[in-house]
């Protein structure tokens, strides 16, 4: 079938004719992040409110869309430390770079585990702390 005559992009399979419906995916990410739903509530409302452009459905379907795989110990503490560190505030750091830093941290979580291992070393196993106790 010619490209002109179908509605639908042969690759990703988007369908030109029907409206998004970002609201109801939100609903079921959301769902699907259910243990870490408070954090990452709090973390959309701070950016919503201090960008103006984040305050769109688009973006925040988006922003879940890429974290709803991610590990949720790691969406919880990096949401932990934006809304700590007031991110939002301090160089307009919205729901983009969040994005970012929480993927960022769960593709690169066993290299840095590794590095650090490196610097610090590990700690002695427990049980040659007992004996010579």
């Amino acid at each position: 079938m010619p490209m002109f005559l179908s509605r639908k992009c042969p690759v990703c399979g988007y369908n030109i004719s029907s409206k998004p419906q970002h609201e109801r995916e939100i609903k079921k990410i959301m769902k699907k992040l259910n243990p870490v739903r408070p954090e990452l509530k709090a973390a959309i409302v701070k950016a919503i409110n201090h960008l103006e452009s984040d305050n769109r459905t688009d973006r925040i379907y988006y922003f879940l869309k890429a974290i709803e795989n991610t590990d949720m110990k790691i969406i919880k503490q990096k949401c932990n430390h934006y809304i700590q560190d007031d991110r939002m505030v301090a160089g307009a750091k919205g729901l983009n770079w969040l994005k970012v830093v929480i993927r960022d941290e769960g593709l690169n979580k066993d290299k840095k585990l590794k590095y650090e291992k490196k610097i610090y070393g590990t700690s002695p196993p427990l049980f040659t702390i007992l004996e010579e106790e």
